[in-house]
């Protein structure tokens, strides 16, 4: 295949998408990940694709275009591992957790083995497959009208069980967040969901990558003062956390 034919079959599977990895496109195309790599380089200085760690997104994405979980999850997944690790530090046995949908909260499943007796809600797929082995947990799914890309559930179901539970702790996810805009996403129906996971919750938790504070999303869950407790890296601006640290919010930096 030669490279014009390769880099133009790129730029429609992006626009396509809205947003692929490096892996996707080189199973799609059989090429190394370096040819890909170059080829994305390429069309990123051409304003043809924009270039992100792991993979591209369309030109033309916008603040209600919300990219797939497989792209989210090949997106700072190191980064997300420390929020994670970090995260289940405020996790004690004995607890009833909402764990949100995302792929940062999801990491969080790797660092459970050593806390028993919990009791975990979610709405996530992939959380309660990773969760389903560990003896020392016990799992509640929040059924729904299924998300197929995202593997989660929505909907006027999940809603109403969330009405009817409280629960001492949430671990939420965004798709961005600031002083002005509060938590916010690219889903209504998702804003309407994590609205119901906030109220149920006695405290609130954000695990979210440094990425979320760079951009907006369309909608508003809620001010960034209806959670207690935000975790992230020092990569984000420190003006924008001091920012947040006056509202009286904690902050971990990981």
């Amino acid at each position: 295949m030669l490279k014009e034919e390769r880099q133009k079959m790129i730029v429609d599977l992006v626009n396509q998408q809205n947003a692929v990895t490096v892996d996707e496109l080189c199973d799609t195309l059989k090429v190394s990940q370096p040819t890909i790599s170059r080829d994305l380089q390429i069309l990123d200085q051409a304003g043809k694709i924009t270039k992100t760690h792991g993979g591209a997104v369309s030109v033309s994405i916008g603040i209600a275009t919300e990219p797939s979980f497989v792209f989210r999850k090949s997106q700072f997944s190191e980064e997300k591992q420390k929020i994670a690790k970090k995260a289940t530090d405020y996790i004690k046995p004995g607890e009833t957790i909402i764990f949100d949908s995302g792929t940062t909260v999801f990491w969080m499943t790797k660092y459970l083995h050593n806390i028993n007796n919990l009791n975990i809600w979610t709405n996530d797929f992939h959380i309660a497959m990773e969760l389903i082995e560990y003896e020392g947990i016990d799992i509640v799914f929040l059924g729904g009208k299924i998300r197929k890309k995202y593997f989660n559930t929505i909907g006027v179901f999940t809603n109403h069980t969330l009405d009817n539970i409280h629960v001492d702790r949430l671990f939420i996810g965004v798709d961005a967040i600031d002083v002005d805009g509060g938590l916010m996403v690219y889903s209504p129906d998702e804003a309407e969901l994590k609205r119901k996971m906030i109220k149920a919750a006695k405290e609130v938790i954000v695990a979210c990558d440094h990425s979320k504070f760079e951009k907006k999303a369309l909608i508003s869950i809620c001010p960034v003062e209806a959670v207690n407790r935000i975790i992230t890296t020092k990569e984000v601006e420190e003006r924008k956390i001091d920012d947040i640290r006056k509202l009286g919010i904690k902050v971990n930096l990981v």
